[in-house]
């Protein structure tokens, strides 16, 4: 079995993956890319006898890539992360519900974006504050989320954050109260998010907008940008791939519109560009990493395996407060 193959005090956190025929073999390695959580440190793969780790697996920040010649099963490991609690409200306090998530999780950031957008999670539902820091937990462990009169219980399962309670009850359209983990918790809607769906209720067609906030995030975001030294941009051509240019501006496949965002939810930076050169990628990657270092909230696409690279993009539009497009020939064509 797996769990006894780990590492004392190490957890799953991505869910297993497994590419069959397992007797195909490759005429040369191929590499896989797998989704992980925060913590990732040990990817396993299946063998004649049991799970075998990968020594020569490398991890990034929302992914393990491993090079392999034959199919079979993988999974990542690591130790567990600490964990945060999240409230979100019915508009009309008809009911509520607590995500748990990994603190400083991407992947989990990235999940969760893809929860607020749809109809049928957490889109008719408004984000809560503040949130509640609930530290490691082990792997199947239960948390009890309490209200009077009620207890509900979710499995902790770090290879499938962010987790999503069951509905509870609201105690008025401002704020609900849970105990979890003998703590007494109040979520409550914050005043600029009651603020923005009275003004969207009002202008439908409209975004909300705070000047006020949005000139003081932009004046920031200018300063911390104007003293980053950008790192010198590749020479030379990048290598091109056939593509026909958009004739007009219709969507090829369907994003869900993801809910409303107060002005004040939109806070990153988001850099755009055309990922079909590794000169192009890795000076965009640089870029991110000297604005990160000083400390301006960046949003760079990085669809790893299985999830939609239009959704994700969808969802760092919608919440940018500004972008940085690096215009190459190909940037805004379309490739067949």
């Amino acid at each position: 079995a797996l769990e006894q193959a780990l590492p004392a005090g190490h957890v799953p956190l991505a869910r297993l993956l497994r590419l069959t025929p397992e007797d195909r073999t490759f005429p040369a390695p191929v590499k896989v890319q797998v989704p992980t959580c925060a913590g990732a440190e040990t990817l396993w793969r299946s063998s004649t006898t049991g799970w075998e780790q990968v020594e020569t697996a490398t991890f990034e920040e929302t992914r393990a890539t491993v090079t392999v010649d034959h199919f079979c099963e993988f999974v990542v490991t690591g130790k567990p992360h600490p964990l945060k609690g999240l409230g979100f409200l019915h508009a009309q306090g008809e009911n509520a519900q607590v995500i748990i998530m990994h603190t400083g999780c991407e992947s989990c950031e990235r999940n969760l974006a893809v929860l607020c957008s749809d109809p049928d999670s957490l889109q008719p539902l408004r984000r809560c504050s503040p949130n509640l820091q609930l530290g490691t937990f082990r792997h199947d462990e239960d948390l009890e989320i309490k209200q009077p009169g009620r207890t509900s219980k979710m499995k902790i399962r770090f290879h499938r954050m962010p987790l999503m309670s069951r509905e509870l009850d609201a105690q008025s359209q401002q704020h609900f109260d849970v105990e979890i983990e003998d703590k007494n918790h109040c979520f409550k809607i914050r005043p600029e998010e009651a603020t923005a769906a009275t003004a969207a209720t009002a202008e439908p067609g409209l975004e909300p907008h705070s000047a006020g906030s949005a000139e003081a995030s932009s004046a920031a975001m200018t300063g911390n940008m104007e003293s980053a030294a950008a790192p010198a941009a590749p020479t030379g051509p990048a290598p091109r791939r056939p593509c026909r240019q958009r004739a007009n501006f219709k969507a090829v496949g369907t994003y869900t519109r993801p809910v409303s965002v107060a002005s004040t939810d939109r806070g990153h930076l988001m850099l755009s560009g055309r990922f079909n050169s590794d000169a192009i990628v890795a000076y965009m990657k640089e870029v991110k990493s000297q604005l990160e270092a000083r400390h301006v909230p960046v949003f760079m696409v990085d669809a790893s395996t299985g999830q939609d690279f239009g959704q994700i993009t969808c969802e760092g539009l919608y919440r940018a407060k500004g972008m940085v497009a690096f215009c190459t020939s190909e940037y805004g064509a379309y490739t067949r």
